[in-house]
């Protein structure tokens, strides 16, 4: 005899049939369920291992912009998106330190970085597959953060109060406080003029910040661009190979926005918020990359 669960089932598949069929799709074979089987000697439960923590955790927070394309946190870990035969998976894996161990000698500074005429920046043996092609008062004096970069903050991984301190670098030294220091982001102070990533806050949670670079990636890369190493660079370097690298998923967004809108690489129109993210990577779309990265 049937019970009152099997007859409804019936019926609602009865019911969708006839509803595909209206459609003119061809319903798949309905395959009956199975009667849960008893497993032999006794009912004892197999313990799942416990899953292995990941570091550091990943948190998506997508925003949809006006012109449809997609921005995500600047502190997002890119290498899961990396095509296989990058540089970035030619790299040896690299061992992430602790936020609170990262290590580095203030007596040493490295030589400044050559550049190249389009703007390509060289530094020395060891780091050529570093190549952003901004520096750091490119960065800001064009606008970037929404001019919050190096505002008063209390950072949660240094538990400490963090004043304005872009003084230590000699060439942000003259620029416009609002560029730098506002304590509210406003887009209209960014050089596309639109919102771009997660705020520092967003970074903390997410388990991006590292000590002493208690302001992210930007601080990171002003101290690396002065002639700073630290056992953190190849962490860093990882993660903007896989934003704006020679195959990076960010660079390959906007290429891909500018040859299917069949625009000109310097179109500020096109795809500003992917633009705005580069532009904090310290990097710009070049017809020399546009035209690589569309082989």
């Amino acid at each position: 005899m049937s019970t009152a669960y099997e007859k409804q089932r019936a019926a609602n598949i009865a019911r969708n049939a006839e509803l595909l069929s209206s459609l003119g799709i061809q319903q798949a074979p309905i395959v009956p369920l199975a009667a849960p089987s008893k497993a032999r000697g006794g009912s004892k439960k197999r313990k799942k291992a416990p899953a292995a923590p990941r570091e550091p955790t990943r948190k998506s927070a997508r925003l949809t912009t006006a012109d449809g394309a997609y921005t995500e946190p600047s502190g997002i870990d890119p290498e899961p998106d990396e095509p296989r035969g990058s540089l970035l998976r030619q790299m040896p894996a690299v061992e992430i330190p602790d936020a609170d161990d990262v290590e580095y000698d203030p007596s040493f500074v490295a030589p400044a970085p050559t550049r190249d005429d389009d703007g390509t920046l060289r530094f020395e043996t060891g780091y050529e597959h570093f190549t952003p092609n901004l520096i750091p008062r490119e960065i800001f004096e064009q606008g970037a953060f929404g001019g919050t970069a190096f505002r008063p903050y209390f950072s949660r991984v240094g538990k400490r109060q963090l004043d304005p301190d872009y003084d230590e670098f000699d060439s942000l030294a003259d620029l416009e406080a609002s560029l730098l220091t506002s304590e509210e982001y406003e887009p209209s102070r960014n050089k596309y003029g639109v919102k771009a990533g997660q705020s520092l806050e967003d970074w903390e949670k997410s388990g991006w910040i590292r000590a002493p670079d208690y302001r992210g990636w930007i601080q990171w890369y002003c101290r690396f661009y002065a002639g700073r190493r630290s056992s953190d660079d190849d962490r860093q370097i990882r993660r903007w190979l896989g934003v704006c690298g020679a195959r990076g998923r960010f660079k390959r967004s906007l290429v891909k926005k500018i040859a299917t809108s069949g625009g000109d690489v310097d179109d500020d129109t096109i795809a500003p918020v992917l633009r705005q993210t580069l532009h904090h990577w310290a990097y710009r779309l070049t017809a020399a990359d546009y035209a690589a990265n569309l082989a």
